[in-house]
């Protein structure tokens, strides 16, 4: 018995290595072309779109900009107006406030989203 098991016991350890030696190196592979088109290929792509389409898109901006009257939307206090916007340090308590609001739609949406995809209602 002993000398028929022997043989096949090698047989199956041989065949189960190169199944699983070659899957792993295959995997060991494909991570390493995924982190050097993560590390290399794709900052240099997304800096040539960016780059390069920039100039076109403030060109189709201003260009629209000049063509139509837009006001300003920005508040403009001028005197005292301003002297008191400047000490009550106005245009920093407004930016605080729209990013408290902000922040809590962001949370919101991000709750629901995350009990969404859980299955369960909010």
């Amino acid at each position: 018995m002993g000398a028929f098991l022997l043989p096949l016991l090698g047989w199956l350890g041989r065949g189960l290595t190169a199944i699983f030696g070659s899957g792993i190196l295959m995997h060991l592979a494909f991570k390493a072309i995924l982190i050097a088109i993560f590390t290399i290929v794709l900052p240099v792509v997304l800096s040539k779109i960016l780059y390069g389409g920039a100039p076109i898109l403030i060109d189709h901006m201003l260009s629209y900009l000049g063509s139509h009257a837009i006001g300003s939307a920005s508040l403009n206090l001028t005197g005292v107006a301003g002297w008191l916007a400047t000490k009550m340090r106005l245009v920093e308590c407004i930016s605080l406030m729209i990013s408290a609001v902000v922040g809590r739609i962001t949370f919101n949406f991000a709750k629901k989203a995350v009990f969404t995809s859980l299955g369960a209602g909010v």
